[in-house]
């Protein structure tokens, strides 16, 4: 992880030969710092070092908001400033290597902005499908659907976390690389679309529900995929019981205890996605919704900033996708947008709205 900005560092300042001989002073060689004797082989600028090496004026950026920073860069300016005092400054090319390692030790943002601009991106998408028959669904889902399998083609995601997708309508989408539960029985309406290769990890159906949630079986879709560039990631698929109140609310506060259980299970980096239905006037999706971040969670798109509600009727924001870091990824955040339709009712795709995440996976 420290290499590049290694390499970075030691090639500003490592342009120079052997040092000179004892006794000799090469100045142009010194590493310029701020001293208060005139003729001293020293530059000053707040937050910067600067190297005359090679005749040209290099900067290289020091934090020093840090007290690492400060301390680190403190030991490297006495013992510069100790040499150059003896007439025996040091050589570009035997000090480089201090320089480097100290600024790497006090300024670790260095490496990690370098790593994240090379880490592989990942395109990730949910959407509630609007799966019932007509009239339930104001627009025929079979008018809907296959629009929403060009939709979903043209996105060319990574992975989408798609919900109703009912089994009475799991034939009317036409994708390559669609992953849904086998369990009929319940019928969870989750899938998972993604075109590289995805393995189901397991299903399950809430304990609790309520009202007309109980004629389906909402849970928990879980699956890995392997991403060439990435490796495999856990992504959870979820549809959380609907409905406003204080009842439904509670009902929902226990199947995300649920879904920490599962993801309690997941060691490695993870996606967590679907429509959760929080009503955050509710306390207790409040505190469901804190108890995502508590374990480890990142909202995307609060990371984001783009909090826009995801259903056409309501101001809430029912969809999302949460991200959390495993030993050796971390899962950053590049940006997040929730897409709307046209005015025309009839045109609309889905009651609710896709949301669409960009993530770089950063090796840690």
């Amino acid at each position: 992880m420290m290499v590049p900005a290694l390499r970075l560092l030691t090639a500003a300042v490592e342009q120079r030969g052997e040092p000179p001989g004892k006794g000799e002073v090469d100045r142009d060689a010194c590493i310029p710092l701020c001293t208060a004797q005139p003729g001293d082989c020293a530059q000053h600028s707040r937050g910067t070092v600067h190297s005359t090496a090679g005749g040209r004026l290099s900067r290289l950026p020091l934090r020093a908001t840090s007290p690492r920073a400060v301390a680190t860069w403190g030991l490297a300016t006495v013992v510069v400033v100790r040499s150059c005092a003896y007439d025996e400054c040091m050589a570009l090319s035997t000090l480089s290597r201090f320089v480097s390692i100290a600024l790497i030790v006090s300024t670790p943002g260095a490496a990690t902005a370098a790593t994240t601009e090379d880490a592989p991106q990942l395109h990730i998408a949910t959407l509630n499908t609007w799966g019932l028959p007509y009239p339930v669904a104001w627009v025929d889902r079979r008018e809907r659907f296959p629009e929403i399998s060009r939709f979903l083609e043209s996105l060319d995601a990574d992975l989408v976390g798609l919900q109703e997708v009912w089994w009475g309508a799991r034939g009317l989408l036409d994708l390559d690389g669609l992953w849904m539960g086998t369990e009929r029985r319940g019928d969870s309406g989750l899938a998972v679309l993604s075109p590289h290769p995805t393995t189901i990890v397991a299903e399950r159906g809430f304990d609790r529900a309520r009202g007309a949630d109980r004629l389906k079986r909402k849970g928990v879709l879980h699956v890995r995929v392997d991403h060439a560039d990435v490796g495999e990631l856990d992504v959870l698929v979820t549809h959380l019981q609907a409905g406003g109140g204080a009842v439904n609310a509670a009902v929902r506060a226990a199947q995300v205890d649920e879904i920490l259980q599962m993801l309690g299970g997941v060691e490695g980096a993870a996606v967590v996605l679907g429509d959760f239905n929080f009503h955050p006037e509710q306390p207790h999706d409040h505190a469901a919704a804190q108890s995502l971040v508590d374990a480890g969670l990142r909202d995307a798109a609060t990371v984001a900033g783009d909090r826009r509600a995801t259903h056409v009727r309501d101001s809430r924001r029912y969809d999302r996708v949460y991200l959390r870091d495993g030993a050796d990824m971390a899962l950053r955040t590049e940006g997040a947008e929730v897409l709307t339709y046209g005015d025309d009712a009839l045109s609309l795709l889905s009651d609710h709205r896709p949301v669409t995440v960009q993530v770089r996976a950063v090796p840690r």
